[in-house]
């Protein structure tokens, strides 16, 4: 009879057990893949790490800079209006970065539909939901998944789908789980006191690429047999299968607010993010972190170039904001770069005191979604463009730094050339040219200086035929005062040495004196360099020597010898 019994209720499960199969193999033809792509600026800036990557042979590097370029990805499922409009339902972190979106579907026999040009309806930065409409407002689909608004038991039997990395490519899973916590806050990462949710807590399979894809509950009577309990969204860092969907109940109110909205004051929500920005930057600490979350993408992108190298001029005396940007950007580069431009907006508005002080002096409409925003930052008029960007307002562009203006990064580029050519770092340099010795005449010089940057060490001679010669060995440094496309460079120095200036006779002792003498001497002169030939410098030098007589003389004989004065002149060469 047991036997029976079950025999019996295996041939009853078997047409249930086929629909399982089935509604889950139905569900790939509601869960999309969506691409991404970056904005040209930044596809433009990370190619130049790639350029470095291959002068270096750098294969792995390659390959990570080629997987960053074809664009972040995640995972949407069609939702279908009461009126029949169709959208993908993500999470706004999936889509956040982009300039163009796409999504896929993939049958199990491997075939593929492809929608370009997606457009985003609404997207929600704390809720982390997004709403993308297909391109031309097609309706591919009759029926989308339906979104469930029941609250549900934890041991729940529940089910994700979506599109995770496997080696950096997407690949469509279908996971299975329970309900480990039916409704759950979880504290903010940057700061631990704010929660966030409710979630629902599950242990289906989540991995990099689910996000945004269906949290489903088999339900009958449905699309594809199952149901969207949530959206996923988290999972927990060193947690086992601890992750974060946001309810279907927070999704519907969030998707019906958004698809039939009631009229928004633009102004009136403008006025509110402009009066919480200058609250977080009237504050006496670095803010670039806070300012950050302002930025719009577009500016990101537009100035991330300039930005990044600004603080790498500056990364020595800015070390903890390189050091954040470098950590950040070898997260998620856009993220580095979203820091570098926050940087660059701060140290604007610094005064050298480190000073900042914001007021808002006027806001204009420019269109119901671009504001001109004029500030008055330490006591200077700065002008500002303000966008709607995923359904908040956003910093386009701020003063004449953080404003896309690309000829400043192409000036920056120029002084770096001159720069570059204008060569003052010496550690050798070799140099010969005219010397004018009072009370004698003409002579040659020559010298050797080595040593490291600006303090050398020195081989010098002075000489006229065979009766006039000064050896000496020195120690000096320059000061380089760099201009636009030359330097001047304040020489000083001291130097010990001999020195031949010819048998005479001292006119108060008719004594014949020794013609070689020894002593120190001291000078002071300016070199001058250009950008036109790098290394390529001039010099003009005087010389005072305090040389003595060695040899006999009468007592009380002064020592006479004409040659204590000198001009030197020189072209040189330094490396």
């Amino acid at each position: 009879m047991i036997r029976r019994i079950c025999g019996v209720f295996v041939l009853l499960c078997l047409p249930v057990l086929a629909t399982f199969a089935q509604s889950a193999g139905a569900i790939r033809d509601y869960v999309g893949l969506i691409n991404q792509t970056y904005h040209p600026d930044i596809v433009s800036y990370i190619e130049k790490f790639k350029v470095e990557f291959e002068r270096q042979g750098n294969t792995d590097a390659i390959r990570s800079v080629d997987r960053f370029l074809k664009g972040p990805f995640g995972t949407g499922f069609v939702y279908v209006a009461p009126n029949g409009d169709n959208f993908i339902i993500t999470n706004n972190h999936v889509i956040a970065q982009s300039y163009s979106l796409s999504v896929t579907f993939e049958k199990v026999s491997g075939e593929q539909t492809r929608y370009d040009g997606l457009s985003i309806v609404a997207a929600d930065e704390e809720l982390d939901i997004a709403i993308l409409a297909f391109p031309g407002g097609e309706r591919p689909f009759q029926n989308g998944l339906t979104i469930s608004t029941e609250l549900v038991d934890e041991g729940t039997d529940v089910f994700s789908a979506g599109f995770p990395s496997l080696g950096g490519n997407p690949v469509y899973q279908f996971g299975r789980g329970i309900v480990s916590n039916a409704s759950v806050r979880i504290p903010r990462e940057d700061n631990e006191e704010i929660l966030m949710g409710p979630y629902i807590q599950h242990t289906a399979q989540i991995d990099a690429g689910n996000s945004g894809g269906p949290l489903l509950i088999a339900q009958a009577g449905v699309p594809a047999g199952y149901a969207v309990l949530a959206i996923n969204t988290l999972s927990a860092y060193r947690r086992q299968a601890a992750n974060y969907s946001i309810p279907g109940s927070t999704a519907m109110e969030y998707i019906n607010a958004a698809l039939d909205p009631v009229p928004v004051n633009g102004r009136e929500a403008l006025d509110k993010r402009l009066d919480a920005f200058i609250a977080e930057v009237n504050v006496p600490r670095a803010v670039y972190k806070d300012i950050a979350k302002y930025l719009s993408y577009v500016c990101v992108a537009e100035n991330t170039e300039y930005a990044i190298s600004e603080i790498e001029d500056r990364r020595n005396s800015n070390r903890t904001v390189w050091n954040d940007i470098v950590e950040a950007f070898n997260d998620y580069p856009v993220n580095g770069m979203r820091l570098a431009v926050a940087w660059a907006m701060e140290n604007s508005m610094r005064t050298r005191s480190g000073i900042i002080r914001i007021s808002l002096e006027d806001v204009r409409e420019i269109s119901p979604a671009e504001y001109e925003v004029t500030f008055t930052v330490n006591g200077n008029t700065t002008g500002s463009r303000w966008v709607r960007e995923y359904g908040t307002w956003r910093i386009n562009s701020f003063g004449s730094v953080v404003s896309g203006d690309k000829s400043l990064l192409a000036e920056k580029e120029r002084q770096r050339s001159l720069e570059d050519a204008l060569f003052t770092d010496y550690s050798f340099m070799v140099q010969a040219g005219y010397t004018h010795v009072f009370e004698r005449g003409a002579a040659v010089n020559a010298a050797m200086r080595f040593g490291g940057r600006s303090s050398l060490y020195s081989m010098k001679a002075v000489f006229s035929g065979s009766n006039f010669w000064q050896a000496e060995l020195g120690w000096g440094f320059f000061v380089p005062v760099r201009l636009t496309n030359f330097a001047i460079m304040p020489l000083f120095g001291l130097g010990f040495g001999a020195m031949k200036s010819g048998s005479y006779i001292k006119s108060s002792s008719n004594i014949e004196e020794s013609d070689i003498r020894m002593g120190v001497s001291v000078e002071a002169g300016l070199l001058f360099t250009t950008a036109k030939v790098r290394g390529l410098f001039l010099s003009a030098i005087y010389q005072h020597n305090f040389y003595t007589d060695f040899g006999h003389r009468m007592a009380g004989a002064k020592d006479t010898y004409p040659d204590k004065n000198y001009l030197l002149f020189s072209v040189g060469y330094g490396f």
